[in-house]
């Protein structure tokens, strides 16, 4: 039988690593800490650059888990400039609320959280919140090129044909307004944007259950995860999408 050509090829899917799989490698704060470890600096601390006087080169002090500059004697965290630095929860419970935010398109709620890792509310509340306050900062740092593809959703209401895009061309870039009025044909003529826009909509309601408004307006915590979510999912896939996607975020 032959095989389709790379172009007609459905986008694989990425694989999703299991409960049993994350705790055998990540189910102690070592464990986690030697990922990180590795991650940053590299096996032998080949990545390593002082952030006090740039040298190239330190030792591990594995009694108190921190690295020395072999120039200057500064000692550095491996938590040190990330999402983890100065917490007081385990490490291991930061990496599973990530495994549960990355791993399922609804996310997971901080009430949720709060039981599986035996935290107060607040605390859950908190850490997903610098979590996706992490998404943002990464995400922020990609620029959209070529073709992109934006639309606009409410959260409780529909619209189509939002005045603020005469504001694209003005601003030197070639837009072509497309009016879908919504249904199967705004699906069909911009799909991937529109699995964007659901995804964020089912976290909201089967996650969040309601948004409050300052949360739209001031701080959509919400599109900061579903953007970042998006984002590694077509970096996993080979960047098999047609086209880059972002949206807008409105309450009516």
């Amino acid at each position: 039988m032959p095989t389709k050509p790379d172009s007609e090829r459905a986008t694989p899917i990425p694989k999703v690593m299991d409960v049993g799989t994350f705790h055998e490698r990540f189910g102690t704060d070592e464990a986690c800490l030697e990922h990180l470890k590795r991650l940053r600096w590299g096996i032998d601390l080949e990545r390593f650059n002082c952030p006090d006087c740039g040298h190239g080169r330190g030792w591990w002090l594995g009694h108190r888990k921190l690295i020395e500059c072999t120039s200057c004697h500064k000692q550095t965290s491996v938590t040190a400039g990330t999402v983890f630095h100065r917490i007081r929860t385990p490490l291991w419970k930061w990496f599973w609320a990530i495994y549960q935010m990355a791993q399922d398109k609804k996310g997971i709620a901080a009430m949720e959280l709060a039981k599986q890792i035996d935290v107060c509310y607040t605390t859950a509340w908190l850490m997903l919140h610098k979590l996706r306050r992490a998404m943002r900062d990464r995400t922020q740092l990609y620029t959209l090129k070529g073709l992109v593809e934006v639309d606009e959703t409410y959260v409780g209401g529909r619209t189509d044909g939002w005045g603020s895009y005469r504001s694209v061309a003005k601003a030197g870039y070639e837009h072509e307004a497309i009016i879908t009025a919504g249904g199967k044909n705004a699906v069909q003529t911009f799909p991937w944007l529109h699995t964007f826009i659901s995804n964020m909509k089912r976290m909201i309601h089967g996650t969040c259950h309601s948004v409050a408004p300052k949360h739209l307006d001031e701080s959509p915590r919400n599109l900061w995860m579903t953007t970042w979510r998006s984002l590694s999912i077509e970096r996993i896939a080979g960047g098999r999408k047609p086209t880059s996607c972002t949206a807008s975020l409105s309450r009516p």
